[in-house]
């Protein structure tokens, strides 16, 4: 957790200073492989955590890891591989079917299948991608940095969460 808050915060100062530069894209790049170690560590030990923190800390990966794939289609690319494999399939059709095996109805079929796929997946493509947008928002993420490394020192600590701190403080 002290991690990722940790590389939060390198993450908007680097962007601060420029958005363009070696360094930016390097803390990106760790920041990918980090978020990646940190939904493992999530998936994998979210039992012995509070709900809070297990949640903490799997948005922390998710914030981590999305940033640099943004800008990359893979809805595309995934409905392009379901028209080859309809297509494919298609083709050892026999019997009663037979007619779709061959022809501007197998190429058709293929078709449609691979723009459903892509329509489904592609509106929760742009979901997720609103979602990082949002997290990765530098003011955001620089707040959200903040939060991470105070529940992981309090981890630590061995002390209650800070949501559990939060509600004893409010009654």
């Amino acid at each position: 957790m002290i991690a990722a808050g940790l590389m939060a915060l390198l993450i908007v100062a680097s962007y601060r200073k420029d958005k363009d530069s070696t360094t930016y894209k390097f803390m990106m790049m760790l920041g990918f492989l980090l978020g990646i170690f940190i939904m493992f560590i999530a998936v994998s030990r979210y039992s012995n955590w509070s709900t809070f923190d297990a949640a903490i800390v799997l948005l922390a990966g998710f914030t981590l890891f999305i940033r640099p794939l943004t800008k990359i289609d893979f809805v595309l690319l995934f409905a392009l591989l379901v028209m080859g494999i309809v297509y494919i399939y298609l083709g050892t059709l026999t019997g009663d079917l037979a007619g779709l095996s061959e022809g501007y109805p197998r190429i058709i079929l293929a078709v449609v299948a691979g723009s459903f796929v892509y329509m489904v997946f592609h509106f929760l493509e742009k979901i997720v991608q609103f979602v990082g947008k949002v997290l990765n928002c530098w003011p955001v993420l620089a707040i959200f940095g903040l939060i991470c490394l105070a529940e992981g020192a309090l981890m630590l600590a061995g002390c209650d969460s800070l949501f559990n701190l939060v509600q004893e403080y409010m009654n």
